[in-house]
């Protein structure tokens, strides 16, 4: 398993640091009978089903295996999701989904590493209930983005698009890939995306749906015409918009969850300005939802 560790981390170019932790980390994660006791019976249980207790992984398993070698469980979690990584792309085989659509999914593993380490210093990831929906199969990745059917709990009726509160929509989210977004391949994602939902969606519409802070109005003064932002936001019909009742999402904007001193914000970028200027008015973050009807 180590070996399979390895390659992972390479072929996803970890940098060095990230590599040397992680290995180290696996190594006195084995050499602990108790957490490697733990570590194989998250693994059988994965691998006897892919709709096993995630609960029980997530809590007891990961919180035993720190307490007992010592390795921070935020390190642990993305560890443990590694070795059962190697079981999900049998399950991929086995339902017929292509080698691409496993790479672009499994690549969340090292986006939530990149997210998280800024803002904790550890290698790792805080929230490993995260994981869970792309390993149950529900939750999958094409190029730079990721999909999962949701119930979209509105109403909508235009342009012979009828969705009611039971529908089933297809939920977009946009990971921290450590690239920018580009989003004039966004629609050729949506392609992909929406021929491979067709199976789940016998009938109805298919349609995209976007909940994020990246597409509230908030955010236009400082996008010119050819921001990506502007432009992925302009792909979807905006259905409405509110405020967070906290600034946490700016963690993404600032790789910070410290805003008591705003002069100490790094202030490189257009949005980072532009949110100090918000900040310091008493302003708050927000974010804005819309479709983006695919098919009919």
């Amino acid at each position: 398993m180590r070996n399979y560790i390895e390659n992972y981390l390479n072929e996803y170019d970890f940098s060095c640091p990230a590599k040397q932790e992680f290995l180290s980390a696996y190594d006195k994660i084995v050499s602990d009978k108790v957490s490697n006791d733990l570590l194989n019976q998250a693994i059988s249980m994965y691998n006897e089903s892919f709709k096993c207790d995630y609960k029980y992984i997530c809590n007891d398993i990961l919180s035993g295996i720190s307490t007992s070698c010592g390795v921070h469980v935020n390190t642990a979690n993305v560890i443990l999701f590694i070795c059962l990584s190697k079981r999900l792309e049998f399950y991929y085989e086995q339902a017929g989904y292509s080698k691409q659509i496993y790479k672009d999914t499994i690549a969340d593993l090292m986006y939530k590493t990149i997210e998280d380490y800024p803002k904790t210093k550890v290698w790792g990831w805080s929230k490993p209930a995260w994981f869970c929906g792309f390993f149950n199969l529900t939750r999958f990745g094409f190029d730079q983005l990721q999909f999962e059917l949701i119930t979209f709990n509105e109403e909508y009726h235009k342009n012979c698009v009828d969705l009611y509160p039971e529908s089933k929509v297809i939920t977009v989210h946009l990971p921290m890939t450590g690239k920018k977004l580009n989003a004039d391949e966004v629609p050729n994602t949506f392609k992909k995306a929406g021929e491979f939902f067709k199976q789940f969606l016998k009938e109805g519409p298919i349609v995209f749906y976007c909940k994020s802070w990246l597409m509230h109005s908030i955010q236009l003064p400082c996008l010119n015409e050819n921001s990506q932002i502007l432009k992925f936001r302009n792909l979807f019909e905006i259905l409405g918009e509110q405020y967070y009742d906290n600034n946490n999402v700016l963690e993404r904007v600032f790789d910070t969850t410290d805003f008591s001193d705003l002069s100490k914000l790094p202030c490189k970028t257009s949005l980072q300005k532009h949110y100090i200027k918000v900040l310091e008015s008493g302003g708050k973050a927000g974010y804005a939802w819309g479709i983006y009807v695919y098919q009919k």
